[in-house]
Order: structure tokens, then sequence, then C-alpha cells
């Protein structure tokens, strides 16, 4: 078995996926190794079922070598659900679950000797699903749109020197977002309204000298010129 193609995803994850495919037998006699058996059809939807792939072409050779030529869909932020970590893109599409390396990249903290493969991705944005609702491979879970707008605000947060640790979302109350500063506050906001206008007034609180950031409880600026903290 070889892979062409290959840049983020683990391929000894992937290469257990394929086995698991060829494993399997047909009518007891038969596993999907066999050429008057294997599909590449069934496998595609095998392999989409755990992955998303910009393109997957699969070629069985007749010396019986199994090729998988591939494109990975551009990642974008990491999204977290009933305690898994997914990979998603800038459109919202779930690419796939995390291998269990990043797993043990996530409870690490960056070194100046880490790769550059795991430098990219704990830089990469966190998410949470407040509400742990399933997910499932190739499935939207957010818009282009709100992506956007999200990473606009998490811009603004930076140009003021807010650090920051992840972006919370309820999809269950009309998209509520929050994001959660790493002084512990949470910071409402609205992706559908005038990021500019909510990045201003966030400003505009976080600089009276009578507000210390470590001892608010959040700070919410969805509600146009009618800013709320506590």
């Amino acid at each position: 078995m070889q892979f062409e193609g290959i840049e983020y995803l683990s391929q000894d994850e992937l290469t257990e996926s394929v086995w698991n495919y060829l494993h399997k037998r047909h009518f007891l006699l038969f596993t999907n190794e066999n050429r008057f058996v294997f599909d590449d059809e069934t496998l595609l939807n095998h392999l989409e079922s755990y992955y998303s792939f910009e393109y997957l072409n699969i070629i069985l050779e007749k010396n019986h070598v199994l090729t998988l030529s591939l494109k990975e869909k551009t990642s974008g932020l990491l999204w977290n659900s009933q305690e898994k970590t997914y990979v998603v893109d800038l459109q919202g599409l779930v690419i796939r679950e995390i291998s269990r390396e990043e797993s043990e990249w996530l409870l690490s903290e960056i070194h100046e000797d880490d790769s550059l493969e795991q430098k990219k991705f704990l830089f990469m944005p966190r998410f949470r699903d407040l509400n742990d609702i399933d997910v499932t491979i190739g499935e939207n879970i957010l818009t282009s749109d709100e992506i956007n707008a999200i990473f606009l605000f998490q811009k603004y947060l930076n140009s003021q020197f807010i650090p920051f640790i992840e972006t919370q979302i309820d999809r269950l109350s009309g998209k509520w977002m929050g994001i959660l500063a790493k002084d512990g506050y949470l910071i409402l906001f609205d992706a559908y309204g005038d990021i500019d206008t909510q990045a201003k007034h966030l400003a505009s609180i976080l600089s009276q000298p009578s507000i210390n950031p470590t001892d608010l409880e959040y700070i919410d600026v969805r509600f146009g010129d009618h800013v709320y903290y506590k």
C-alpha cells in the first residue's frame, strides 16, 4: 500500500482504516483484498466516513499494490464536542477527527524544538460546542460568513493585546457566541452584528481605570451601545 499527497493526516491511522476495509469478509470466503471482490467506490465511501478530501483517487495495480492519491482539505480551526476534537475547514466543513498524536499535542505547550506541523496545529483557533451535538464527517457546523466574522473579532482582540483560549458556541440559543479570555472572563459578541463597533465597545470598557479584567465574569457587547459586564 502506498500514499501520495499526505501532508497532515496520520498515515498510520489512514492505513489502519484501509486495512479495516480490506480485511472485511464476504460470504465467509473472501476478503476485500481479493481483486474480484475489491471495489474502489466502497473503499472511498468507507474512508469518507472518517475523512473529508479535496479528492481521493484509488488504484489497485496489477501487482496488487494499492495506491491512494489524495489532496487534503485546508484546515482552519479545531472543533470540540462530546470530548472529541475535529479539524474543520474555513467553510465550516468537518474534515476529520484529530489523530491520537494530535490529541497528545493538545495536552502539551508549544516548545521551540516542536516540529512545524505541531506548531501549526497548536496555533489553530479552538472552538467548543457547549451543546455537545453529534458531529458527522463532511457536515457543515458553521458558515464561512460566521467563521470570517469570528476571526475578524479575534483579530481585534489580538490588536488590543487580549489573549484568549477558545471560542464557545451555543447553537441551540440562536448561535450564541463567546470568546474565553485568558484572564478568565467571557466576551459575548454577535457574529451577525457590526464587528467593528462591538470591538470598539469592548476596548472602551477595558480602558476604564476601574476595570480589572481578572475580576470580570463577562463583557457583553451584543446589544449596540448598551454594553453589559459583571
